[in-house]
C-alpha cells in the first residue's frame, strides 16, 4: 500500500504551500533565499498565487501579495488569479484582489477575458450555486453580462476598449 500523505509533509514547492494555505512556509521560503523569484511560474505559467486564489487560502493569498507577487499575472490558458477565484467561488479572494483598485480597475479586472474570452464573471456563472455569491459580488464590482454566443447561452461582454490593467507589463 502506497504511503499517503498526511498534513505534516512539508510541501515540495512555493505552489503546493500556496494550495495548502501555509504562509509559514511561503514565508520562510522567500526569507531564506538571498534573491527569490515571487513570480516564479510552474509548468502551467502560473504563479503561486494562481494556486492560492483558486484553493481559496487567503492567508497565503495575502502573504504573496505582501512579498509582491503579480495579482495581473496571466497563466497558459490567459486566466489572472481573479478568474481562477471566480471559478472557484472564491470570494473572499476575490475581494482581496480587488481591494485598493479604483471602480475602473476593477471592472476591467472582472470583465477580462482569457484566450477562450472567457471571463471571471462568465466562470462564476458557469459554476453555479456553489459560486453564486461569486457571481453577485463580480457584478456589484462592474461585472458585464448581457451578450448572447452562437450557441444562444448568455456569454460575457467582451468589448475590445476592454484591456487588462497592465497588458503592456504583462505581455
Amino acid at each position: 500500500m502506497a504511503a499517503q500523505k498526511t498534513v505534516a509533509d512539508p510541501p515540495k514547492t512555493i505552489f503546493e504551500a500556496a494550495e495548502r494555505g501555509l504562509a509559514g512556509y511561503i514565508t520562510r521560503t522567500v526569507e531564506r533565499a538571498i534573491e527569490f523569484n515571487i513570480n516564479i511560474r510552474d509548468k502551467y505559467q502560473r504563479t503561486a498565487l494562481h494556486w492560492a486564489a483558486e484553493a481559496g487560502q487567503l492567508e497565503a493569498a495575502e502573504c504573496l501579495l505582501d512579498y509582491g507577487v503579480d495579482p495581473l499575472a496571466t497563466e497558459c490558458n490567459g486566466r489572472t488569479a481573479i478568474h481562477l477565484a471566480a471559478r472557484a467561488g472564491r470570494t473572499d479572494v476575490i475581494n482581496l484582489l480587488l481591494e485598493g483598485r479604483s471602480p475602473a480597475e476593477q471592472e476591467t479586472l472582472v470583465n477580462q477575458p482569457d484566450f477562450f474570452g472567457l471571463t471571471p464573471v462568465f466562470l462564476a456563472l458557469q459554476r453555479g450555486e456553489e459560486a453564486q455569491e461569486a457571481f453577485s459580488l463580480l457584478m456589484d464590482r462592474g461585472g458585464r453580462y448581457n451578450q448572447q454566443s452562437h450557441t444562444g447561452k448568455m456569454m460575457p461582454t467582451t468589448d475590445p476598449a476592454d484591456q487588462p490593467v497592465g497588458a503592456a507589463a504583462s505581455g
